[in-house]
């Protein structure tokens, strides 16, 4: 049997449980489907305008987290998450599913050598990309998520400082985003 395992991306010496995070979560294959830039602003569309409020609403689900600093672009959206959950365990013991320990293995199944992270931060950007999703199916509208999002550990002031900026003026430079692709509004 020929599988296919997907890399982990998270810090193997971190828990994702205590923290500041940056977060970047892109739409599938990078359809402006959340807006367009007009004037430096996002003029959102129905799913771009679902996913701010969810961002918005991220702490009434996850009381660990705190959004510092947000902003949906066309085709993907930052936040800078503080997470302060000290006193949440990952409790091994008690079969939540998928919510094991941050990594364990998969026994018994061709994945048995597939290690699976369920972060603090992993189950809050996946409970928004479910909520975002299960609503915009509901309204009938098409929209799907890349597979994943990318992070990373804040560090130090000076890093935080400059996530800050960025975030803020992402929609200004627009066009030098890395994320910036010249198609059609998705939805």
């Amino acid at each position: 049997m020929d599988v296919h395992l997907r890399k982990v991306h998270r810090k193997p010496s971190s828990d994702y449980a205590d923290g500041y995070y940056f977060v970047t979560v892109c739409t599938h294959n990078f359809v402006h489907s959340l807006g367009e830039i007009v004037d430096s602003k996002l003029v959102p569309t129905v799913v771009g305008g679902i996913l701010d409020r969810c961002i918005n609403e991220i702490t009434q689900h996850y009381h660990y987290i705190e959004v510092v600093e947000y902003v949906v672009m066309p085709n993907h959206w930052h936040a800078l998450f503080w997470i302060n959950a000290p006193d949440i365990a990952l409790d091994t013991t008690e079969d939540k599913g998928c919510l094991h320990a941050p990594a364990h293995e998969i026994k018994h199944t061709p994945f048995a050598k597939r290690t699976h992270f369920n972060s603090l931060l992993a189950r809050a950007v996946g409970g928004v990309k479910s909520a975002v999703t299960r609503k915009a199916k509901s309204l009938g509208l098409k929209f799907k998520w890349q597979r994943g999002f990318y992070d990373n550990i804040v560090t130090h002031q000076e890093m935080f400082d400059k996530i800050c900026y960025y975030i803020e003026n992402n929609p200004e430079s627009w066009e030098l985003d890395r994320f910036y692709k010249n198609a059609a509004i998705g939805i």
